[in-house]
């Protein structure tokens, strides 16, 4: 009997828990972006090359990759990626993409320039 009652609950609250859990993810996502957004500026205004952010990136997403691509020995990823919308936090290509979408409005909003290479 208990059993059955706590099917029933888990039945009708699972929606609403998935539903809550989804809008978390997605506020906490989009302050991390904020804060990406955020920092990008900083980095430009105090005169660093906002350019190279998007390699810091790539190397994160080349560090990580090996290690998602891990299996056991049954084949069960042992280190399973959430899907981005159940994700604190976005999923290093989403970062890659925003940042370079982001670059241009940046260097408008900063006045960044490129600093001079060594022979320049």
């Amino acid at each position: 009997m208990f059993g059955v009652i706590i099917t029933e609950v888990t039945i009708i609250l699972a929606p609403y828990l998935l539903l809550v859990t989804g809008i978390w993810a997605w506020s906490s996502r989009k302050r991390e972006s904020e804060a990406d957004y955020i920092g990008l500026a900083i980095m430009a205004k105090a005169g660093y090359d906002i350019r190279k952010a998007t390699d810091f990136w790539k190397r994160v997403k080349r560090d990580t990759d090996p290690k998602l691509a891990e299996r056991d020995t049954i084949g069960n990823a042992k280190y399973p990626q959430k899907p981005e919308f159940l994700s604190s936090h976005p999923h290093d290509r989403s970062r890659i993409n925003n940042i370079r979408a982001w670059l241009p409005q940046i260097v408008e909003q900063t006045c960044w320039v490129p600093p001079l290479g060594r022979n320049e």
